[in-house]
């Protein structure tokens, strides 16, 4: 008969900080172990629960999750011990969520107040820890059964370690357990899978300044947990090892942490209101020539806003710049988003899609079903006083800073080695040291705010039963998950702080000169850009683009001579894989110029266009090239889409070109920052000294 197996309901994952395994590993060869469930406890945080069910949802793994926790507490007489805290369901999650957002530390491994715990233990289940635990300390003192049996009226269940040094505290609190009807489940308390990883978890002790860690921390298989609890009757090892881990796993529902609902903003006639506004702009901005296809192109946006639900979204981000007073001069806008007809008939984004020949598919995808991202640079100065008032806007329960997750950097696991090694003089191979960093690096270090991002909670969502909250060292709460695990459930609205808009208002408000009113193509301002007796471009260098010495020795290469030149610069300058060894290889070698080139993700989708391949196709490729799925060799359909190419007489270099490149950036983005920058060279060449005073106020790093 085969021996079932066990359950782990006790290890730790990269998530938490304290191992070498992500959780994504843990479930990936505990399945292959076919381990039927276990329970992934972190020590203090519960930022695995998200990755652990986007594992689940695209990896059929046989092994179930528990979601838990190690949860540090103090209670009344000051002592601080560790519970285990597994969630048996909904209401134990809405507890869990709840014990966290109103703890909201800014500790990155917080201490729960024990009896908040006790008050919101429904549908938890605690289990008694395991060495932090207090049980475990209590045997270690030999403290009296009938103090045992007092603490253990706590727990539901009761962990037990396979380590030789613990044998007869185990044989005691088994038989204590026994008597009183708590059931007993071995754990591994595990860190690590492969035993080959011990040496990397003791770097992580020696990182976190533990005590000399000495026990071998890894999950352990039935048989070796079995062998673990040989001094016990066979039954009685089976029961702890096998029968009761199964137990406790199966009062444990699946729970769904990721939401599937929408819960975005709803604005009561938001799509009437969205386009009457616009088509009133719209008569204003273009001749009655042009309204034809500007009519289309609206109509086209309008289309997909509705589809995706984001009408309200868009009124919102209008309402908050009337609150504030700001124009679509003082402001940028980030991303394809920035080329919008919607946004720029709203007054949101300065940039015209016709003039500047941005298609809606670059926006919406080619079935107009991709949600509109506004990203929003606004005034340096002023980031925190239009935060605040996001959350006064019109049907919006709470307006929350998102969050981000720290972790350990490559760089930073090669640092803990050398630290280990020097202060243990046990030293390394070069190639056990890269098997170490690999282990190390990944693991949570802290979490922060985003630098500008806002969860959008709309008016009437419990919000903290879908996310917790928690604060950062500075007071500012933010939402616990970071916001991609809640993409298609929220609306994020960034409003990210830039130098150059506050130096634009700045320079506005000293000379007295209207920002709108301002040339995007002043030829005094292009000058800047020309090359001096020696072949070099000077003169705009403490424009805020061009302050890089590479986007400079571009322009001297380049001799852009009008502002769409100067957008492919900058769309050149920020793609990945595009100019150097690529672009700048056809203007040295083939005597391309400027005109000739590629810069962007529209430029891709425009000359695929003008070889005749259809728009859905061109979209595919584009897109395929712009994420740098072709040139990794990571697209089954690249030899395909490269035939077709061919017979529509596509140039040989096109195709090279794509070959090569790893990203491109968007158009839209490129020409909202340029507008930017032709401004402020505006001021340069007509206010040469209220520029130069401000720039020296602005250092390098306030760009980067």
């Amino acid at each position: 008969m085969d021996l079932e197996e066990r359950i782990e309901l006790h290890i730790h994952s990269k998530e938490g900080g304290d191992s070498t395994v992500y959780v994504g590993e843990i479930m990936k060869q505990l399945s292959e172990q076919n381990i039927p469930a276990v329970a992934i406890t972190n020590t203090s945080n519960i930022f695995c629960f998200t990755e652990l069910e986007m594992v689940r949802k695209y990896r059929k793994y046989t092994t179930r999750a528990i979601f838990g926790m190690e949860m540090p507490v103090v209670d009344e007489e000051g002592n601080t011990y560790s519970i285990s805290v597994l969630v048996r369901n909904d209401t134990g999650l809405k507890n869990l969520y709840g014990l966290i957002s109103d703890n909201a530390s800014a500790e990155d491994f917080p201490v729960y107040e024990l009896r908040e715990l006790l008050k919101h233990r429904e549908g938890l289940l605690l289990g008694s820890g395991v060495e932090s635990g207090k049980i475990y300390k209590m045997l270690m003192n030999e403290e009296t059964t009938e103090n045992l049996n007092e603490a253990l009226s706590l727990f539901d269940y009761v962990e037990v370690l396979p380590f030789e040094k613990y044998e007869s505290a185990n044989i005691r609190i088994i038989d204590i357990c026994g008597k009183s009807g708590i059931p007993v489940v071995a754990v591994s308390d595990a860190h690590y899978i492969d035993p080959e990883d011990r040496m990397a978890y003791k770097i992580i002790s020696h990182w976190h300044r533990r005590n000399k860690c000495t026990e071998d921390y890894r999950f352990l298989n039935t048989e070796e947990m079995l062998k673990a609890f040989s001094y016990l009757p066979e039954d009685k090892a089976r029961e702890v090892v096998i029968k009761n881990t199964h137990r406790i796993a199966e009062m444990c529902e699946t729970i769904s942490i990721i939401p599937r609902e929408k819960y975005f903003p709803k604005m009561e006639n938001a799509a009437e209101t969205l386009r009457n506004r616009c088509y009133e702009n719209l008569q204003q901005k273009y001749s009655e020539k042009e309204s034809v296809r500007a009519e289309e192109r609206l109509e086209t946006e309008l289309a997909a806003l509705q589809k995706t639900e984001m009408e309200s979204y868009v009124l919102l981000v209008r309402e908050l710049l009337d609150k504030c007073g700001l124009r679509a001069c003082d402001i940028s806008l980030r991303g394809c988003a920035a080329g919008s007809m919607v946004l720029y008939l709203m007054g949101i984004s300065e940039v015209d899609p016709l003039k500047y020949e941005l298609e809606p598919e670059i926006l919406f995808g080619i079935d107009n079903d991709r949600e509109i991202d506004i990203d929003i640079n606004v005034p340096a100065d002023r980031q925190e006083e239009i935060m605040q008032k996001a959350g006064t806007l019109t049907g919006i329960e709470a307006a929350v800073r998102a969050s981000t997750f720290l972790t350990v950097t490559r760089a930073f696991a090669e640092s803990l080695v050398e630290d280990y090694m020097e202060d243990t003089g046990y030293y390394f191979l070069m190639d056990r040291m890269e098997e170490i960093v690999l282990k190390l690096a990944g693991n949570f270090r802290g979490r922060g705010k985003h630098p500008g991002g806002m969860i959008l909670f709309p008016a009437g969502c419990d919000y903290k039963r879908i996310s917790p909250l928690t604060k950062t060292e500075d007071g500012t709460l933010i939402a616990y998950y970071e916001y991609y695990f809640m993409w298609h459930s929220f609306i994020k609205l960034d409003l990210l702080s830039h130098a150059p808009q506050e130096m634009l208002i700045r320079l506005s408000e000293q000379t007295g000169v209207n920002l709108e009113e301002i040339p995007t193509e002043d030829s005094e301002v292009l000058a800047l850009f020309r090359t001096d007796e020696n072949g070099v471009v000077t003169g705009c260098a403490d424009l805020p683009e061009f302050r890089s010495e590479e986007t400079r020795k571009m322009v001297e290469k380049l001799h852009p001579d009008n502002f769409d030149d100067l957008v492919k610069i900058c769309t050149l300058s920020h793609g990945t894989d595009i100019w150097e060894g690529n672009m700048q290889v056809l203007v040295e070698e083939k005597g391309f110029n400027i005109k000739d080139i590629l810069g962007s993700r529209d430029d891709i989708f425009h000359h695929i266009l003008a070889l005749g391949v259809d728009r859905v196709t061109a979209f595919e490729i584009s897109e395929a090239v712009r994420k740098g799925t072709v040139s990794r060799a990571g697209n089954a359909k690249w030899p395909s889409w490269k035939k077709i190419l061919m017979q529509n007489g596509v140039e040989e270099w096109f195709l090279w070109s794509c070959e090569r490149i790893l990203y491109l950036f968007p158009k839209a983005h490129a020409v909202s920052y340029m507008i930017v920058n032709m401004k402020l060279g505006w001021f340069k060449v007509h206010y040469p000294g209220q520029f130069d005073r401000m720039v020296k106020q602005y250092p390098e790093e306030r760009f980067l």
